[in-house]
């Protein structure tokens, strides 16, 4: 009986655990998935006022490609339970990054420095979601400063940097 009990206390503490890693993951993933869909809902609500013009059309098509692209590599995540890396250009996922919150840094007259970045071994669906989260972190978290944007790398690392009021 004493047996039953504690294995019934620790596959409580480990259900315990899961459900709260459960959280955090939907929550990390709505978060991923609010980004492009806020800048498509903007971008049309520009059109729907009259002022679309083809690159805002553009930049609305791409960020919905953005969010179906987020969503089958969930649906991969998901279904295997591990990420598909492979070798890519960060120069294309920053500028796919760049592309989806273009109207939050016009918006914040954000000045963006980029150095040309390397080919690297990711996945470029989260390698994409880590430099949106980062640069959407600037642009809120910013200080009463022209916010200023670097991406980078340096001892075969990747960094965003800002001016911000966050952390390093």
């Amino acid at each position: 009986r004493k047996r039953a009990e504690d294995e019934l206390s620790r596959q409580a503490v480990e259900l315990a655990r899961s459900n709260a890693d459960l959280r955090l993951f939907a929550e990390l993933t709505a978060h991923e998935l609010q980004q492009p869909l806020h800048a498509i809902v903007r971008m049309l609500a520009q059109a729907a006022e009259g002022k679309a013009d083809d690159a805002l059309l553009e930049t609305a098509l791409s960020s919905a490609y953005r969010l179906q692209d987020s969503i089958e590599g969930l649906l991969r995540y998901a279904s295997v339970g591990k990420t598909q890396t492979q070798t890519i250009a960060a120069d294309e996922i920053v500028d796919q990054a760049l592309t989806d919150l273009s109207v939050e840094l016009d918006a914040a007259a954000a000045e963006v420095v980029r150095a040309r970045l390397p080919r690297v071994e990711a996945d470029p669906a989260q390698l994409r979601s880590v430099f949106q989260n980062l640069i959407a972190n600037a642009i809120r978290y910013r200080s009463d400063d022209p916010l200023r944007v670097e991406i980078g790398s340096a001892d075969d690392a990747l960094y965003v940097r800002d001016n911000g009021c966050g952390i390093d």
